[in-house]
C-alpha cells in the first residue's frame, strides 16, 4: 500500500511539474488597456497579445515609457495597432530580435497571416529606440488620423530606428513625417504593396538601408512645403535601393535632398525627379528601365554617377516648355568613349564625361 501511495505521489508531482514547466514556457499575456505608467515587457510574459477592445490602438500615453526586452514577441489582433505618445525602448539583439506581428502568425505557416492584418506602430515624441526589431504583416488601411497605411510611422525628435526589418506590409513600409534629427540606418525594408519609405516634412540622415521589392517606389519624398536652401535636411546615402516596381527614389518635393553613394538598380526608374532641388552624385544607377527621369522647370545638376545597362535611357527629360536643362557632365557612361547621345534625351548637357567609373562609398 505504501509503495502504491508513493507511486501515485510521484506521478502527481511529475504531472504538476510538467504543467508548471509548460506554463512557464508558454505564458501568453493579453493586453487590452492603455499604458499610463512605465511598463516593462519581458520574455516571461511573451508573447504579448494586443486587443484594443473598442478602439483601434493600444496607447502608451505621454510621460510613460514602454520598455521591451530582447526576444519578446508582440502579436496584434485584427484592426489594432500600437500608438506611442510617450517613449518606446525596443532594443533587441541580432540573435534575439523583438518581433511585432499578426496574431495569426504561427511562425511561418503559409496562409496563416497576411499583409494588412493589423494597423502598425505609431511613434511620436522624442528619444525612442527601435533596434533589432522585426515588423511584419502590418499596414492595414483606415487607421484614424492617417491618410495612408503604413507598418511604422515615426514622428518627433531624435528617435533611432536601426538594424531592423520591416516587411510584408499591405501599405507603405516606414513613414517619416515631421521626423527631426533622427537616424534611420542598417535596416531592411521590403515587400510592401506601396512605397518602402515615405519622407515628408522631415530632417533625416538615412544610410546603409536595403529597400527592396516594393510595389511602388523604394523611397518617396512627398514634402511640398517651402524649400530651405540653408542646409540640406534630407541626406540619403549608402543605401541599396533595388527591385522596386515604380522608382527607386521618387521626388515630388520642394526640399533639396542630398542623394549620393547609393546603389540604385533593377527598378522601373532609378531616380524620378518630378520637382525638387536635389544634388545627385556618386551613385551607381544600373540596370533600371530608365536611369533618371526628370520633369521640372529649373536646372538640375547630375554628376559623378555611374550609368550602365539602363534599358531605355540613362537620363530622360520630360520637360515643361521653359525648361532650362539637365547638366549631366562628368558621369561614367560605361565606356571611356561613350555614345552618350544614344543614352540621353534632348535637354541633357553631357559634353564632358569620366574616363573611368566614379568611386562609390557604401
Amino acid at each position: 500500500m505504501k509503495t502504491f501511495f508513493k507511486f501515485c505521489l510521484l506521478i502527481t508531482l511529475f504531472y504538476c511539474g510538467f504543467v508548471v514547466l509548460a506554463l512557464s514556457v508558454s505564458a501568453d499575456t493579453i493586453v487590452n488597456y492603455d499604458i499610463s505608467s512605465d511598463t516593462h515587457w519581458t520574455t516571461d510574459g511573451s508573447p504579448y497579445l494586443i486587443y484594443a477592445d473598442s478602439k483601434q490602438d493600444l496607447t502608451v500615453v505621454q510621460n510613460a515609457t514602454l520598455t521591451i526586452d530582447p526576444g519578446v514577441t508582440v502579436k496584434f489582433n485584427l484592426d489594432t495597432g500600437l500608438n506611442i505618445r510617450g517613449q518606446l525602448i525596443a532594443h533587441g539583439n541580432s540573435d534575439t530580435p523583438i518581433t511585432f506581428t499578426s496574431i495569426y502568425d504561427n511562425g511561418g505557416s503559409i496562409g496563416s497571416a497576411y499583409p494588412g492584418d493589423w494597423y502598425g506602430i505609431v511613434v511620436k515624441g522624442a528619444d525612442s529606440v527601435l533596434k533589432h526589431v522585426h515588423i511584419k504583416y502590418a499596414g492595414r488601411d483606415g487607421f484614424i488620423g492617417y491618410d495612408k497605411p503604413f507598418s511604422l510611422y515615426l514622428s518627433g525628435y531624435n528617435t533611432h530606428f536601426t538594424n531592423s526589418i520591416v516587411e510584408d506590409g499591405y501599405g507603405n513600409g516606414v513613414w517619416l513625417d515631421y521626423f527631426y534629427y533622427g537616424l534611420v540606418h542598417n535596416n531592411v525594408i521590403r515587400n510592401h504593396e506601396e512605397n518602402g519609405v515615405v519622407i515628408s516634412h522631415s530632417y533625416v540622415d538615412m544610410y546603409n538601408n536595403a529597400i527592396q521589392g516594393n510595389g511602388k517606389n523604394g523611397i518617396s519624398l512627398e514634402d511640398r512645403s517651402q524649400a530651405n536652401f540653408s542646409h540640406r535636411k534630407v541626406n540619403i546615402h549608402s543605401n541599396s535601393i533595388q527591385w522596386n516596381e515604380g522608382s527607386g527614389i521618387y521626388m515630388n518635393t520642394l526640399l533639396a535632398p542630398e542623394i549620393h553613394d547609393n546603389e540604385v538598380s533593377y527598378n522601373g526608374t532609378g531616380i524620378n525627379v518630378q520637382t525638387g532641388y536635389p544634388r545627385i552624385h556618386h551613385n551607381n544607377i544600373l540596370d533600371n528601365y530608365i536611369g533618371v527621369k526628370v520633369k521640372m522647370n529649373w536646372p538640375l545638376v547630375i554628376s559623378n554617377n555611374n550609368f550602365e545597362n539602363n534599358e531605355s535611357y540613362d537620363i530622360q527629360v520630360e520637360s515643361f516648355a521653359d525648361y532650362s536643362g539637365v547638366i549631366a557632365e562628368d558621369n561614367w557612361w560605361g565606356s571611356d568613349e561613350p555614345s552618350v547621345g544614344d543614352e540621353i534625351t534632348t535637354g541633357v548637357n553631357a559634353d564632358s564625361w569620366l574616363y573611368e567609373a566614379a568611386e562609390i562609398i557604401n
